[in-house]
């Protein structure tokens, strides 16, 4: 089983592509993994997983349409993030006709935090998502099964 890449192919300059690259790779090398989880800031579309930072960048294709470009490591985030874990998280990765997101799953009790990617339920025009769900907002993990 492959690995879900669901960014879609940031154009950067020729310098920052193996960043880019890098920093995708290691996120991904993250799916699955049970990890603390500090929090999210929808401003700067950064969160913070076991102390890294990570920002979620958008590619604005034309105007109308949007994609999750790219994500990066960053220490020059506004953001200001818990001390302590808010809890435990797994990212996931769905992949469904109309959205290709990646989500931070609570481990506990499958509380959704976090989900970003991109959402093609208008065929023409998808457009780049970055939601944030504090405990008692959102729905658990329809496929997080309790043990």
């Amino acid at each position: 089983m492959s690995t879900p890449d669901f960014f879609s192919g940031f154009n950067c300059d020729k310098s920052s592509e193996a960043f880019y690259s890098l920093v995708k790779n290691h996120f991904l090398a993250l799916l699955g993994m049970d990890l603390d989880y500090y929090g999210a800031d929808y401003s700067s579309l950064t969160f913070s997983i076991n102390g890294v930072v990570f920002k979620v960048i958008e590619d604005q294709s034309d105007g109308y349409r949007s994609y999750l470009g790219a994500i990066e490591f960053t220490d020059e985030s506004d953001s200001s993030f818990f001390r302590t874990p808010l809890g435990t998280v797994r990212i996931e990765a769905e992949d469904k006709a109309e959205r290709r997101v990646y989500r931070l799953v609570d481990t506990v009790d499958g509380h959704v935090w976090l989900e970003f990617g991109t959402d093609y339920s208008d065929d023409y025009y998808p457009y780049f998502i970055f939601s944030h769900f504090p405990k008692g907002t959102r729905p658990v993990s329809n496929d997080y099964k309790l043990e």
